[in-house]
């Protein structure tokens, strides 16, 4: 990511209060744009009714000490017991209404480890044994890439999956608009820009970043503080930085490409015969069984994966726009949905709701599965007690 990108996705990730670790070379001007972009969004100190304090507090966590970081801890007593309590840093923000940036600059140059391990926790839950960092406040960290060049520790995954990764590198571009406000002698401007190696600029390093169900959830409160047009140009970048490469361009297409992928949960269950050519498409076509019995029939064709991931979206669905409640349509559409599925999903969505502790919705569609194919399906199921996958035909609605 180059400076102008990075200057335009920070306001979303500072306001959606996900910790965010910028890794770039030496020089390249990482706190420099973090200020830049704070103080645009908060001014360079809160009001005086909300503590006066600066919008930016910048740690060099490479020249800390543990007390500088979580304080000196002293013992009062209290109730005839002797507590021990940790002293407030001169930095820590505390009015309840300021907003800002801690930016924690070199995490992964930190003096001892458990300098670094104080940091989990802050990064994390924004707090530092009993201090808070107000509401308003987020973090965002900087850090030298582990090459050769530079004397860095390691950051373990544990730490590593609590921040989105964003690999900066700035570009001759950016130094030309940065060098026209800093760079007074007009002639070492000129210079730089007929010797770009002068500069010294490198590539954005290569970054592993790996993903887990915190990254989803990281990338979702993103994805929320972002308009349409931010996450159409910066949403890849984003997404990469939480979710990994191949699992962001995946993301990119599922958004983009007219890929298959499961329909809108909301048109199936208000519009069935709208969407009914679609989800039968991925159900197949049956065609008769090689040295079968008379009459036995088999599918020639099962999407089980978008299938699974449709009954999935659509579950989900009822439980967060709906609530549970399913309108008369609503249910009757679900039932069709279900009774066009292959027998062993059919029968596997009908538990999974069940057991999932969605009742309202097992007792709105129960009346409405008495003596259709789905319940002769699931009758079927328990009678003979065959549990192997199966491939069977579907029932048209009538």
């Amino acid at each position: 990511m180059n400076a102008k990108d990075l200057q335009a996705v920070l306001p979303a990730i500072i306001k959606s209060r996900v910790s965010t670790l910028i890794w770039g070379w030496h020089g390249g001007g990482k706190s420099q744009i973090v200020r830049q972009v704070v103080e645009e969004m908060y001014g360079k100190r809160n009001s005086e009714e909300n503590g006066g304090g600066p919008t930016l507090v910048d740690l060099r966590l490479g020249q800390m000490e543990i007390g500088d970081l979580t304080g000196i801890p002293r013992n009062v007593q209290e109730n005839g017991y002797t507590k021990t309590i940790w002293g407030l840093p001169e930095w820590w923000p505390t009015h309840p209404d300021s907003k800002g940036v801690l930016f924690v600059d070199e995490i992964n140059r930190a003096a001892t480890p458990d300098v670094l391990q104080a940091s989990f926790q802050l990064v994390l839950d924004f707090r530092l044994h009993t201090h808070s960092l107000p509401p308003g406040w987020s973090v965002v960290a900087a850090a030298n890439p582990e090459d050769s060049d530079y004397q860095v520790l390691r950051l373990d995954p544990a730490l590593m999956d609590r921040f989105l990764h964003i690999a900066f590198a700035p570009t001759a571009p950016d130094w030309k608009r940065w060098s026209e406000n800093k760079i007074t002698t007009r002639v070492l401007r000129e210079f730089a820009m007929s010797n770009k190696d002068v500069l010294g600029l490198r590539s954005a390093p290569n970054l592993n970043v790996t993903t887990s169900p915190r990254s989803m959830e990281l990338l979702d409160r993103i994805f929320a503080a972002m308009t349409d047009s931010e996450r159409e140009a910066h949403g890849y970048t984003i997404a990469a930085g939480l979710i990994g490469d191949a699992y962001a361009l995946a993301l990119r297409k599922y958004l983009t490409d007219n890929m298959d992928k499961p329909v809108d949960a909301e048109k199936l269950l208000n519009e069935w015969d709208e969407v009914k050519a679609q989800i039968k498409k991925w159900v197949g076509t049956k065609k008769k069984k090689k040295d079968g019995k008379e009459g036995e029939e088999e599918l020639t064709h099962v999407r089980a994966d978008l299938l699974k991931a449709q009954f999935d979206v659509v579950t989900s669905y009822i439980s967060t726009e709906l609530k549970g409640k399913l309108n008369d349509v609503q249910a009757k559409n679900l039932v069709k949905f279900m009774d066009v599925l292959p027998v062993e999903l059919a029968v596997a969505g009908l538990h999974e709701i069940a057991e999932d502790s969605r009742l309202s919705i097992i007792e709105t569609i129960a009346p409405l599965i008495v003596n259709t194919s789905l319940a002769r399906k699931w009758a079927r199921i328990l009678q003979t007690g065959d549990t192997k996958m199966k491939q069977t035909g579907s029932v048209d609605d009538e």
